[in-house]
């Protein structure tokens, strides 16, 4: 780095230049370059002043690639992008408040892409959570949340809810990691701003025909339970019958969430939770009789989370 610094406004326009080349392969050589840059900068007095203009580019080309599925190297360029944009973030002043909404949907856009493989839309996700830790004033203030969770919740439900022994597949990969989004969004921003948004989705897409909503819905709830504690005790009257619904859904999938959800609530909203116990335990009891045998481990786990407390 010492020897570079002299040249490094030179090295920036020739990272610019090459980032919006024809040729993706150059484009994409600019990209990895970048990437090893970006962290030896550290806290150089003018490091954002560098980074700040390439940004946009870093986002121009990352779209470009999503708009080319079937171009060789695409998952590859668009995986590098999101991680590059972790550590934009990270860098103090190099990520302008009026990027923090083309990021969001850019992010939001290759982590619903079913065309890519796994390892992008992971890093997608994690550049969502990312947004959300470093810059969740910005989020908030631009109102994005809305469109963010909305989104979110799209990706968390897609793919169909599959057979039971396909836990672990691609798909089931994406949708549990969209919820861990979810997770930090509850933890990171004021309930105020997330309980209503929250509590729409429940209204929409907790009476959905389609078993992959439900799910989601009631995975969503388990996660973001701890985070938004003090609001979620106060609306149990209206979430728990949607837990109980799911309790009694004949997807067993379904049905392993919805005891998730009480089993997490039991370590998180206690004492509030315990005054449901003449509804939550047989429920729970109905379901320890599942044929499934994850089902039945999952109903072990909430009666044991809800029984500590009730003493």
């Amino acid at each position: 780095t010492e020897h570079l610094r002299p040249h490094f406004v030179l090295l920036k326009d020739l990272l610019a230049a090459a980032l919006q080349d024809a040729q993706l392969d150059v484009a994409r050589g600019a990209l990895k370059a970048l990437s090893a840059w970006t962290p030896s900068l550290g806290t150089e007095q003018d490091a954002a002043s560098l980074l700040r203009p390439l940004v946009p580019l870093v986002l121009g080309l990352g779209a470009r690639a999503l708009g080319e599925s079937d171009s060789l190297g695409d998952d590859e360029t668009i995986t590098l992008v999101c991680s590059l944009m972790d550590d934009l973030l990270e860098q103090d002043g190099a990520v302008q408040p009026a990027q923090v909404s083309p990021i969001a949907d850019y992010a939001l856009a290759a982590a619903a892409s079913t065309s890519l493989e796994l390892e992008p839309r992971r890093a997608a996700l994690h550049l969502c959570a990312c947004l959300v830790g470093t810059r969740r004033r910005a989020v908030v203030k631009q109102k994005l949340l809305p469109a963010m969770l909305a989104r979110l919740f799209e990706v968390c439900s897609s793919g169909g809810i599959g057979a039971p022994d396909d836990d672990d597949d691609d798909e089931s990969k994406v949708y549990k990691m969209a919820a861990q989004v979810f997770e930090t969004v509850a933890e990171l921003v004021p309930s105020k701003h997330v309980m209503p948004l929250l509590l729409e989705l429940v209204a929409t897409h907790a009476p959905s025909p389609d078993p992959a909503r439900r799910r989601a819905v009631l995975l969503i709830l388990a996660v973001t339970a701890a985070g938004c504690a003090e609001a979620f005790a106060k609306e149990l009257p209206r979430l728990m019958p949607v837990v109980y619904a799911g309790c009694e859904a004949p997807e067993p999938q379904v049905r392993e969430a919805a005891c998730l959800a009480i089993g997490l609530f039991a370590q998180s909203l206690h004492p509030e939770i315990l005054e449901h116990y003449e509804r939550v335990l047989p429920h729970l009891f109905e379901v320890l009789a599942d044929a499934r045998g994850e089902v039945q481990g999952r109903a072990c786990y909430a009666i044991e989370a809800f029984c500590d407390h009730l003493g």
